[in-house]
C-alpha cells in the first residue's frame, strides 16, 4: 500500500526523519517495502501482513506512528452532518443471507455534480497509486484509502425498484464497469435490481449503474462482505483490486458507518451533495468480546519485566479499552479489542501488541533459562532424513515419481482398478487414480533405465491411497511409504539392506514371515513384522509384473509402511539431558571370531549393569588374520561428579575381563 508522508502528517504529528521512521514501524511489525519520491512528495511503500486489515489504510498507519511516538491521533470527527434534506428518497436493500454482508451503511444523496476532480484530490490519489475519474468515484476511493473501508455509488434514475443482494448462480453474467461480460462462479455476491444485475459485489460495480456526468443522485453503499466469497470470486474471474484486497481481509465492522459519513462530508463539500434519506446502518454498533488478560501472563510471555502502567498505556493508545478487572485476582487487565482489531482474541495476542510497541531491541540479550526438557515430546528425531542419508550411502538413487496414475499402471502392477481410489475431477485420463504403491513409479523407472544402464537401484518415499477410512481421523487412509527395487542385488542382500535400516532406526524386535501377498510379491518374499504388526513385504517381485512393466531382469525390493516404523523406532528412544560433568571417553579395539555378532559383544557388556556406561557404538570392523578387528567406541560418566582415572580404569578393567572371559575376545596392542 503505498502512502505518502504528507497525507499521513495530516493525522499524527512526525518529526522524524523517513528512514527512522520506516526502522521503527518495522520493528514494531509494520514493514516499509522501500520509500520513493513522486512529484517531490515523499511515498512510503507498506507490506501489510493478511491480519492487519486496520493498516490498509492512512488512518490505521497514523494509530501505528501516534502510539509508538507518544503522539495524539488527530482524524477527521467520526460523525459528520447527516441532517435530512427536506426532499426524501427511498432506497431499500435486502440482503438473503446476512452471511454473505453482515454490516453495512446505505443511503441516498441528492444534488450531486459529478465534475472533474479538485487538484488536491486528484493528486493524493495518484500518490496513493489510483487513477482520478470523476467526483463522486474519486471521494469513494480517498475514503477508502484514508478509513480502509471500500464502497460504491449507484446511479439513484439507473434502479429498477428495490435492491437484493445475494449469492449468484453458477454461469451467471455480469458487465462489470470496464465493460467485460464475466461469468460468475457459485457463491459469487451479487446485487440486483428488480430487472438486472447491477454489482458484482466487493471487486467491480456493473456497467448498468455506473455513476457518470449525467448523474444527479446517488445510492451509497458501504458493505463488510464475506471474505472468503469475496476471495474466491476474485480468483475465478481474474480480477483484483484495491476495494477486493480489502474485503479479503476482516474488516471493522463498526467502520462502514464512519466511512459513510465521511464520504458524505466530503461529497457535500466537493460535489454539493444532499442526504435525503435515513442511514440504514446494519449490525451497528458492534462491540467485541472482552476477556481478562493477567499482567504476570503477559510479562512471563514476553521475558521481560513491563510494568502495568506501560501495558495499559500502549493498549490504549492502540484503542483497546481497558475496563476494571471482572477476576477477584490482582494485576489483571480486562480487555476489550477495538472493532478494528478481529485478530486479536486471546491473551498471547495482547502480549505481542504490547511488546512490538513497547519495542523488540529493548529486549535483554540472555540464553533461555530452565532445564532441558527430557520427556518423550521434547524431541522428535528426523528418521526420513537418516533413511535419506542411509541408502544412498548403499548405492540406491531417490527418485520422485507422481501421486496420480492411469487404470493400465494399476492393473499391471496387480492391483484392481475398481478397488483403487479414484479422482472425482481428473484434469487427464494419465492421472485419474490415486496411487495404491509406491511400486508403480518405481517399476516404471526401473524400465526406462535399463535402456540406458545395466543395473538400477532405486527408492521412494512417499504417500499411498487407499478407499478404507482411517478410524483415527476419519480421513480415507493414505499413509507414508518407504519402497526400494534394485537389479544388483539377490533376496539375501535385500533383507541385509532391509535389517541395516532397521538398525538405522534402532529396531531390533523384527523377524521375518512367509509372505501373504500375492499381487506383487512371488514365493521368494518374506513379511516383516514388528512385534506383532506387520511393516510390508520383503523379496522378489513376480516374473508377470515385470513382464507387464517391460523387464526382462528379475528385480528385488520392499515395500514397508514409514509411518509404523517411525512409530515403533521413537518407542525404542530413551531420553538424557545433556551431561553435567565431563564425559570420558575411549576406544577399545578387539579381535573376535567371525561368527561372533556385535549384538553378542553388546549383551555382554549389557550384562555388567554399570551405570556408568553412559553409550558403546560400533567404531569399525575389519579383516583381522581369519578373525575380525572391532573398534568400540566407549562413553563413560557420572551424574555427581568428575569421574576420576582410578574410576574410569576400574571400569576399563570389568569391560575387559567380561569379555574376555564370556566371548574369548582378545584386547587388541596399541603397539
Amino acid at each position: 500500500m503505498l502512502v505518502p508522508i504528507s497525507w499521513l502528517k495530516d493525522y499524527v504529528e512526525i518529526n522524524e526523519t523517513d528512514e527512522k521512521l520506516a526502522e521503527t514501524l518495522l520493528l514494531s511489525g509494520t514493514k516499509v517495502e522501500r520509500i520513493f519520491k513522486l512529484e517531490g512528495e515523499t511515498i512510503f511503500d507498506f507490506e501489510i501482513t493478511p491480519n492487519r486489515a486496520d493498516c490498509l489504510s492512512i488512518i490505521g498507519i497514523a494509530r501505528e506512528v501516534a502510539v509508538l511516538y507518544k503522539q495524539d491521533l488527530n482524524i477527521p470527527k467520526p460523525f459528520g452532518e447527516t441532517n435530512l434534506s427536506s426532499k426524501k428518497k427511498v432506497v431499500s436493500l435486502n440482503v438473503r443471507d446476512s452471511k454473505l454482508c453482515p454490516y453495512y451503511s446505505l443511503g441516498v444523496i441528492d444534488n450531486i455534480e459529478v465534475n472533474t476532480s479538485p487538484p488536491w484530490l486528484k493528486k493524493r490519489l495518484k500518490l496513493a497509486g489510483i487513477r482520478s475519474i470523476n467526483t463522486v468515484v474519486d471521494i469513494t476511493n480517498y475514503v477508502m484509502v484514508e478509513t480502509g473501508i471500500p464502497m460504491h455509488a449507484f446511479d439513484y434514475e439507473k434502479l429498477e425498484g428495490g435492491m437484493t443482494l445475494r449469492s449468484a448462480k453458477q454461469g451467471e453474467r455480469v458487465i462489470t464497469l470496464d465493460g467485460v461480460e464475466r461469468s460468475l462462479n457459485k457463491g459469487a455476491i451479487i446485487i440486483e435490481d428488480s430487472k438486472k444485475l447491477i454489482d458484482l459485489a466487493g471487486i467491480m460495480g456493473g456497467k448498468d449503474s455506473e455513476v457518470d456526468e449525467n448523474t444527479n443522485t446517488i445510492v451509497l453503499h458501504v458493505p463488510v462482505y464475506n471474505s472468503t466469497a469475496i476471495r474466491l470470486t476474485s480468483q475465478h474471474v481474474n480480477l483484483r483490486s484495491e476495494a477486493s484486497n480489502r474485503f479479503e481481509k476482516q474488516l471493522d465492522p463498526n467502520g462502514h458507518r464512519y466511512a459513510f459519513e465521511r464520504a458524505l462530508h466530503l461529497l457535500k463539500i466537493e460535489s454539493g451533495g444532499k442526504l435525503v434519506s435515513d442511514i440504514k446502518s446494519a449490525g451497528y454498533p458492534f462491540k467485541s468480546q472482552s476477556f481478562s488478560v493477567p499482567v504476570e501472563k503477559i510479562q512471563s510471555i514476553l521475558g521481560v519485566k513491563i510494568s502495568e502502567e506501560d501495558m495499559i498505556n500502549i493498549l490504549s493508545g492502540l484503542g483497546f479499552e481497558i475496563m476494571p478487572s471482572l477476576s477477584f485476582e490482582d494485576h489483571e487487565l480486562e480487555v476489550r479489542p477495538p472493532s478494528w482489531r478481529p485478530d486479536v482474541v486471546i491473551t498471547e495476542d495482547v502480549a505481542e501488541e504490547v511488546g512490538r510497541i513497547w519495542g523488540y531491541n529493548r529486549f535483554p540479550r540472555a540464553l533461555p533459562t530452565g532445564n532441558i526438557p527430557t520427556h518423550e515430546d521434547a524431541f522428535t528425531p528426523d528418521w526420513e532424513g537418516e533413511i535419506r542419508k542411509l541408502l544412498p550411502s548403499l548405492s540406491f538413487t531417490e527418485t520422485y515419481s507422481h501421486s496420480m496414475t492411469n487404470s493400465e499402471s494399476i492393473a499391471r502392477s496387480g492391483y484392481d482398478p475398481s478397488n483403487t481410489l479414484k479422482v472425482q475431477n481428473r484434469m487427464t485420463i494419465d492421472y485419474e487414480y490415486m496411487r495404491p504403491t509406491l511400486l508403480i513409479g518405481l517399476l516404471q523407472s526401473v524400465s526406462l533405465n535399463l535402456k540406458y544402464f545395466e543395473k538400477v537401484s532405486l527408492f521412494e518415499i512417499g504417500r499411498v491411497f487407499s478407499k478404507s477410512v482411517d478410524p483415527k481421523t476419519k480421513l480415507l487412509y493414505q499413509p507414508k511409504k518407504i519402497a526400494l527395487v534394485t537389479t544388483k542385488n539377490g533376496f539375501l542382500s535385500v533383507k541385509s539392506i532391509t535389517q541395516e535400516l532397521l538398525k538405522t532406526l534402532g529396531i531390533s524386535n523384527y523377524n521375518f514371515d512367509k509372505s501373504t501377498d500375492n499381487n506383487i510379491w512371488s514365493e521368494e518374499s518374506s513379511e516383516l513384522k514388528v512385534g506383532k504388526e506387520s511393516i510390508g513385504h520383503v523379496g522378489r517381485i513376480k516374473s508377470t509384473i515385470l513382464e507387464n512393466f517391460s523387464i526382462a531382469a528379475p528385480v528385488y525390493g520392499y515395500e514397508l509402511d514409514f509411518e509404523k516404523l517411525s512409530k515403533a523406532a521413537s518407542e525404542n528412544i530413551k531420553y538424557q539431558s545433556t551431561p553435567k560433568f565431563p564425559v570420558v571417553k575411549e576406544d577399545f579395539s578387539i579381535i573376535v571370531n567371525k561368527d561372533i555378532q556385535i549384538e553378542e559383544i553388546f549383551a555382554a557388556i549389557k550384562a555388567l549393569r554399570e551405570k556408568k556406561i553412559r553409550s558403546v557404538k560400533v567404531g569399525e570392523v575389519i579383516p583381522w588374520k581369519e578373525k575380525k578387528s572391532i573398534l568400540l567406541n566407549f562413553e563413560y560418566y557420572k551424574p555427581n561428579g568428575t569421574m576420576t582415572d582410578k574410576e574410569s580404569r576400574l571400569i576399563r578393567s570389568k569391560i575387559t575381563e567380561t569379555l574376555k572371559n564370556v566371548l574369548n575376545v582378545e584386547i587388541r596392542s596399541k603397539k
